[in-house]
């Protein structure tokens, strides 16, 4: 069947083919022994609210950043007149934080930001991907490094940024950096994450659904039930642009979030609001702008703020930006230390989202908790000035010399070292950081008009091991008189509801005991359907809350109402399967699992939800219990079954659609996570399972990825088919030692298979294709049903 490897002399040996061959075998196989922890691991990654720094954002040092520009370029960037352009400009890229280093050639360059284009101190966009699409780096398409000329302590929007995540608010990493262009010493910088893609993929496990970012004045009032009047320009620019999916430029959830935030009664406001908004966030988010005086957010100024639909939660999420002007900068000729917290927006102005969630008396009470809870735990200056004194102290060697900081306003050294703690004699700069905690603590604390809150439930996970009957069911729950009972109420098929406590003991797949976080993992009935579920909370006093709150969610466990599913992907073919033009494209098979013939006509892909019509099936048949092999490679010329999209290797959306009278319907969906080299991720049991790891088996029955069973397609095959290409027939012949097999199918490039032998079959087989029309096949061997090995044939009649 092949050489014997001594696998002490390969691994003194890493640079041989045999290594390499090896090596991959053993990450699949332990991949394979390891499948209930790596699809744990694999399911918590899809979804991190609040990512590790990395090396990208550390914090505790600063990171040198270069950019490496062609003098005209730079020239042309920095040229008066050219403030507004978005050009991008070919550069070089280099980081280093003293330890690790990493270079990047042909990265987009250009100016970002709004006011600082026209400053002396601009702010910057480096993007990865622009000449090299698709491309990231640390898992990041682009950078801002913002000048923060604004502000003479250059650390108002770092500190923000670390309030956010107190509160335990999805939003961006940032940290501080040396950044240099061509060798010249441009300032401390503040690297801030972008929001987009990458940003929405890591933080809540899916990107595809739409993402608008929105600029003065984005005000979220009514306008009509005509999505095409959100979309009218101010300033040429839409106030709620579209991030992504522009092709179907697609308004209706923006629509309906607004209509029914503006038009919904207070008394029903709740229920209607909490299935499309991430209500809890949105309140800890008004609190952090009035908390931390952002007048330029959204509740004061509608401005600078992302909404993106979830498509995991079916709901949006609201995710801030551009924090430079806070913590006492001001240029309204407001004193927002003592602003009222319940009357915070303009008064001649209306802000639907700030009116409306003060309205409904939970709402309220939660937002005053908040505060409550922030000025007693960290917003105070016990806590604030130990990290105020070492972000000085960090930055001071840097602030000193900074060459643009003193450019736009005169700031002296010495205003760097006092604007942390006191105002300083420049109009904007009225209250130094510390000043303004401590004056914003006390007024807050006189304002709070504070009522008991029901059970606050975040942060809920709910989520399925591929390969066990076994469920996980993690919750965050707070409440200010303590938490007495938190339970996971739950039906099975939508039978009868059953309650399971879950526990705050660190024992029950919660994360550390009396952390606030309550779990438990439920076994649950093979082969179930469906779950429809909430998390329902009691607290010491009774009180009781629901998530969602008038409804239940629903956990679909796997399809079983659509004839045609998703049944097996590949997103990295090096060598498993060619399609006809000899290329070793990603691909998708698609399985009729009914025992009928199902038409094709009216069924799409797409890689995209917001896009579910992206690309159209053919017109043809594909007969019951048949596969259907289509081609990810993003080149409609090649053929009928090649898509206009191709799959992401580390990680994408798919989705198969059908169209009934003019509407799209989902039939199947999966959320691909990142997969090796030829391992492909599909259904098992085959068409009905869930997805998990396999051994690839394009336009067959799914196998389990195993030792026992895994085919390497990087060996020389022990079969071999002569002649190649065929006329009127080929033989199958064994050169190993493998007993005989005993059935040969013949598949077209289609996936169709055109002819099937099932009788014995000795080692040298004569198989007959006068029959079969010109092109591309190939033909799978099998033993007793096992697949062996697939080998391409042409026939060619003369």
């Amino acid at each position: 069947m092949g050489k014997k490897v001594n696998i002490q002399n390969l691994s003194k040996n890493k640079n041989s083919d045999e290594f390499h061959i090896l090596n991959s075998y053993f990450k699949k196989y332990i991949l394979a022994s390891s499948m209930v922890l790596f699809l744990s691991i694999m399911e918590l990654a899809s979804q991190n609210l609040f990512p590790d720094n990395g090396i990208v954002f550390q914090d505790n040092i600063l990171p040198r950043i270069d950019v490496i520009i062609p003098a005209d370029s730079l020239a042309l960037i920095l040229a008066p007149g050219n403030e507004s352009s978005n050009y991008e400009f070919h550069c070089t890229f280099f980081f280093s934080d003293g330890v690790y280093s990493d270079t990047l050639t042909d990265v987009g360059f250009r100016l970002r930001g709004n006011t600082s284009r026209n400053a002396f101190k601009k702010s910057y966009k480096v993007s990865f991907n622009t000449y090299k699409p698709g491309r990231k780096w640390q898992n990041l398409e682009k950078l801002n490094l913002n000048g923060e000329h604004n502000d003479p302590s250059i650390s108002r929007g770092k500190i923000c940024w670390d309030i956010l995540r107190k509160l335990e608010i999805p939003a961006p990493r940032a940290n501080h950096v040396d950044f240099y262009i061509n060798g010249n010493y441009f300032g401390v910088y503040l690297n801030v994450e972008n929001i987009d893609e990458q940003f929405t993929k890591l933080r809540f496990g899916n990107n595809d659904g739409n993402l608008y970012k929105c600029l003065y004045p984005a005000d979220l009032v009514y306008k009509s039930e005509d999505q095409e009047d959100y979309k009218i320009e101010v300033f040429g620019r839409r106030p709620y642009e579209l991030q992504n999916n522009q092709i179907a430029d697609n308004y209706s959830d923006l629509k309906t979030l607004i209509g029914v935030l503006n038009n919904t009664p207070i008394t029903d406001l709740p229920c209607k609001l909490e299935s499309l908004l991430e209500v809890d966030n949105v309140i800890r988010l008004m609190v952090f702008d009035i908390l931390s005086g952002n007048w330029d957010g959204p509740v004061y100024n509608k401005n600078n703020f992302y909404l993106y639909k979830n498509q995991k939660s079916g709901k949006f999420e609201m995710i801030p930006f551009d924090l430079d002007n806070t913590l006492g900068i001001d240029f309204l000729n407001v004193d927002w230390t003592k602003k009222n917290i319940y009357s915070w927006k303009p008064s001649n102005e209306n802000r639907p989202l700030y009116t409306k969630i003060l309205a409904v008396p939970e709402y309220k009470n939660r937002f005053s908790f908040y505060f409550h809870r922030a000025i007693n735990t960290f917003f105070n200056e016990d806590t604030m000035l130990p990290i105020l004194d070492s972000l000085k102290e960090k930055l001071e060697n840097s602030a000193q010399k900074d060459p643009y900081r003193p450019l736009d306003y005169g700031f002296t050294f010495n205003d760097f070292k006092q604007s942390f703690k006191v105002p300083l004699p420049y109009n904007h700069t009225p209250e130094g950081i510390l000043s303004y905690i401590t004056k914003r603590q006390s007024s807050i604390n006189q304002q709070l008009q504070l009522n008991k809150v029901k059970p606050i439930i975040q942060n809920k996970i709910v989520k399925t091991n591929s390969n066990s009957n076994y469920m996980t069911v993690t919750s965050k729950v707070i409440d200010d008189s303590g938490v007495g009972n938190v339970e996971f109420c739950y039906k099975i098929n939508q039978g009868i509801e059953f309650c399971a406590s879950l526990f705050d003991d660190g024992m029950h797949s919660d994360l550390a005991a009396n952390d606030h976080v309550f779990g438990l993992q439920l076994e649950i009935p093979i082969n179930s359907k469906s779950i429809t579920y909430r998390i329902k909370a009691t607290d010491l006093e009774q009180n009781e809350s629901f998530s969602p709150l008038c409804d239940f969610d629903t956990l679909i466990l796997y399809n079983t109402s659509s004839d045609l599913v998703i049944n097996e992907v590949m997103t990295d073919n090096s060598s498993t399967i060619m399609d006809e033009n000899g290329e070793y494209d990603d691909w998708i098979e698609i399985y009729n699992r009914s025992d009928q013939e199902v038409n094709l006509d009216g069924y799409y892909l797409t890689d995209k939800k917001g896009i579910k019509d992206k690309w159209s099936m053919p017109n043809t048949i594909l007969p019951a219990y048949s596969y259907l092999l289509v081609w990810a490679d993003d080149d409609v010329t090649q053929g009928q079954f090649h898509t206009n999209f191709k799959l992401e290797k580390n990680g994408e959306y798919l989705g198969l659609f059908q169209k009934t009278n003019d509407s799209l319907y989902l039939k199947d969906e999966v959320l691909i996570p990142g997969i090796l080299t030829d391992t492909s991720y599909g259904r098992y049991p085959n068409g009905y399972g869930s997805f998990q790891f396999l051994n690839p088996t394009p336009l067959s029955s799914n196998s389990p990825l195993s030792a026992l069973n895994h085919i390497n397609y990087n060996v020389t095959p022990p079969y071999t088919i002569f002649p190649n290409p065929a006329n009127e027939y080929f033989s199958i012949q064994n050169l190993g030692s493998i007993a005989s097999i005993n059935q040969i199918e013949i598949f077209n490039v289609y996936g169709m298979c055109v002819m099937n032998y099932t009788l014995p079959l000795s080692d040298k087989t004569i198989i007959d294709t006068s029959n079969i029309p010109n092109g591309i096949y190939y033909a799978r061997i099998s033993k007793n049903a096992t697949p062996l090995e697939t080998l391409k044939i042409v026939i060619q009649h003369f």
